[in-house]
């Protein structure tokens, strides 16, 4: 066990949390509160309790995939309509990074879960962006229905996953409950005419196969960047990706993939020069020509 896993044992609120009386307590008493992030210029909303590891420690969220999509936006050339998906964006931190620091961009949030889309709404609403839009739906590899199982402890690890395999099931031993919501697909998407994004953010706690088989078009043809949480089949995931043509690297550890890989950043192999001398330059082993 590492310190960082060893802290998260021992920290007050990992505590709290295993109590059945205080998930009970929260689930009604969780406002949303106003909040200024060091990390974004102007102020965000979020819930109090259920976000309250972020509020405590905001520098430290997923630190070093964050510069290298911060990174990315610097020299990513103009989108032509398109920018930047957001799939899982839970309330927006990779949305609005992206609408601080590229404004030229157009922003997509993709979130089901109905708390995060309050935060979500109320913050995009505060910074009147036009280059912003919440689909208020899961990404999956079909277009239809299906059962979300939410996060009601820290609302960041909902998934279309079964109950049983979810962080809270297994640290908190609180099973999630299912809540039936809409499904898009990304293909579908591009069909009606959305402009194909030039970077993409998947975070959605195992279900990244889902995503991606619901994405060949876009992704075989017009080739994002992609960052992925991989918490889902690996070995199925990665061989999709090298079938689309991709190829992946540990964003943590500036390396190819590896068992340990859980932050994915895949690249595929016609990359902009400027793009790549960036993420060289971040230490990542890509070819600079």
């Amino acid at each position: 066990m590492n310190f960082t896993e060893t802290l998260g044992r021992i920290h007050p609120l990992h505590t709290l949390r295993k109590s059945a009386l205080f998930r009970g307590i929260t689930r009604r008493f969780d406002p949303v509160i106003r909040w200024r992030s060091p990390l974004l210029a102007r102020p965000i909303y979020l819930r109090l309790i259920s976000n309250a590891s972020l509020i405590a420690d905001p520098k430290h969220q997923e630190d070093s995939i964050r510069r290298t999509f911060l990174a990315l936006l610097a020299d990513l050339p103009s989108s032509n309509g398109g920018g930047f998906w957001d799939i899982g964006a839970n309330i927006g931190l990779y949305s609005w990074s992206c609408a601080q620091a590229r404004p030229d961009f157009h922003v997509v949030s993709f979130e089901p879960d109905a708390k995060n889309l309050e935060c979500l709404r109320r913050t995009s609403a505060a910074w009147n962006l036009s280059r912003h839009e919440i689909v208020p739906c899961a990404v999956a590899e079909t277009v239809g229905r299906t059962t979300f199982f939410t996060d009601e402890i820290s609302r960041a690890t909902g998934s279309l996953e079964a109950a049983t395999a979810t962080f809270n099931a297994k640290h908190y031993g609180a099973v999630p409950r299912g809540v039936e919501v809409e499904t898009v697909t990304i293909d579908h998407l591009i069909a009606q005419g959305w402009a194909p994004p030039v970077i993409m953010k998947i975070d959605v706690e195992g279900a990244e196969l889902r995503v991606l088989r619901g994405g060949r078009r876009l992704l075989c043809e017009h080739r994002p960047i992609l960052l992925l949480e991989m918490f889902g089949d690996r070995a199925q995931t990665f061989a999709l990706l090298e079938e689309y043509g991709y190829e992946c690297f540990d964003s943590d550890r500036k390396r190819f993939v590896t068992a340990e890989t859980v932050n994915v950043l895949a690249l595929n192999r016609e990359l902009d020069r400027r793009v790549a001398v960036a993420l060289a330059e971040l230490g990542y082993p890509v070819s600079v020509e």
